[in-house]
Formats: structure tokens, sequence, C-alpha cells
């Protein structure tokens, strides 16, 4: 391989630069499910894993950008207690969705009977209880799952034994949420804030009655260099859009890109 020009490698940097400021972007842009999935510790993951990329590529050679960035990825060190803590009753959670959600057979019946399943809730809530004494912090936590389980269990457990009967009433909401969601996307939404400031400035409209006559009558409305200017700015959006598509699908991979670029590698 020939060796870079300052030029390629300036170009070079400048596009690494474009991808990070992307995983930022992508960081603001999380959304979770709360409570099996809480945006703040994806967050906070995230951070942590553009941090440690951004730092193997100042130890190949600095830039003020980047290291701009890396002050703001290791701001997240001012909730590290807070992670630590909301983690932690979040595996919790995530322990009485497992006993709850017990597998099915072929045919829909459940392979653990409502005993079963509650016994498994019985010794999983004395264990939760014996936290208490090395988390005093979490006490009340502990004490408000345990009192909603027992407040439930009367009828927590019967689905169990019939499957007919929906273990909670997130199929329903699901069928109904499928329905809006349908129904939205045919009559268009009403608030628009959150499409933006995830898909940025620019939505495409497609009207197949629309006369070809009366789309150019719409472009000669437009001279030409506030045609190029806009068509530029769509294209950065896009390009945007791209890089915070790649990142979310394999983070690991994008930001190995990322740094091999940095390095002097070739274009991926």
């Amino acid at each position: 391989m020939e060796p870079q020009t300052e030029q390629e490698a300036q170009a070079q940097d400048q596009e690494v630069l474009r991808g990070y400021t992307a995983t930022v972007r992508s960081v603001l842009q999380t959304k979770g499910k709360a409570p099996f999935d809480l945006a703040g510790l994806r967050i906070y993951e995230t951070l942590e894993q553009i941090d440690a990329s951004i730092d193997r590529c100042l130890e190949d050679h600095a830039d003020p950008l980047l290291e701009e960035m890396q002050t703001l990825t290791q701001r997240r060190h001012l909730r590290d207690t807070q992670y630590q803590r909301v983690q932690r009753q979040q595996d919790w959670i995530l322990g009485l969705e497992e006993i709850l959600d017990a597998p099915r057979t072929r045919q829909g019946w459940w392979t653990q009977t409502g005993i079963e399943v509650a016994q498994e809730m019985e010794h999983f809530l004395d264990g939760l209880m014996e936290q208490k004494a090395y988390f005093p912090e979490d006490a009340a936590v502990i004490d408000h799952i345990v009192r909603r389980v027992e407040e439930w269990s009367p009828g927590l457990f019967n689905c169990y034994e019939e499957p007919t009967i929906p273990r909670t009433d997130n199929g329903l909401e699901q069928y109904i949420g499928a329905l809006k969601r349908q129904r939205r996307r045919t009559t268009g939404h009403k608030a628009v804030a959150d499409y933006i400031s995830r898909h940025g400035p620019y939505a495409v409209f497609y009207d197949p009655e629309d006369l070809m006559e009366e789309i150019l009558q719409r472009f000669r409305q437009v001279s030409s260099e506030e045609f190029r200017e806009e068509r530029e700015r769509f294209r950065a959006a896009q390009s945007c859009q791209r890089r915070i598509r790649s990142f979310r699908r394999d983070p690991d991979a994008y930001l190995q890109a990322l740094e091999h670029l940095w390095r002097g590698g070739d274009d991926l």
C-alpha cells in the first residue's frame, strides 16, 4: 500500500470524526421500554463503548474534536453510582420476568403448572428480601416489588393452568398498538417533533395522482442554486442517518472500522 499524502490523511480523519459524531447523535436518540429495557442503562453502556474506541484512536494521534467528544463520553462517570444501582434493580425485574415467562409447548400449553411457577417465585422473593442487608438503599424498592407480587398473586398464576387465559394484558395492548400504528401510517402522525428529532428535517410524500406537469411546475419555482444547496443539505442529512443506522446495527464493527480508518487504513 502506498503511503498516504497529508491531504488524504486529513480527509480520512474528517470521515472518522463524522462517524464518531454520528455515534453521539445515536446516543441522544436512544429510547427504552421500561422496565425491561431502560434507556439510561443503554446510554451509559454505549458511551462506555464509544469512549474506549476514541481512546484507542487518540493513542495513535490526537485531535481536538475527538478529545472534546471523549470529554462528553466520560461525563457518564458522574452517574457511576446511579448506573450500578439501577442496573442492579433492573436485574431483579428481569429475574421476575424470567420466572413468569415460562416456555410453551407446540400445542400452546405451559411447561410449568401454576403451583410450580408460584413456588419458584416464592424462592426468588425470599432471596430478594435477603438482599436488603447488602443494599439497604434499595430496601424500599425491594419492599415494593414483594408487595406488588403478593397483591397480584391470587390471579397471577391461574394462566399456567389454562392456555386460553392471557398471562398478562400485554397481548391485547400489543394488538391495539398495532392497529394504532397502522392507522397512523394511513392518516399521518398528529405530532412530528419526535420524528424530526430522530430522522432529520426531511420527509418525502409521494402522491401517485400527481401529474408530471404539476411536479415540474413546482420545480420551476426553485432556482438552480437553491436546488443544489438544498440537495447538499439533504445528502448530508441522509449520510448522517446512514451512519447512525450502521452504528446501531453493529456497534463493535462500526467502531473498529473508524479506528482502522483513523490509523490510516484503507477506506471501508
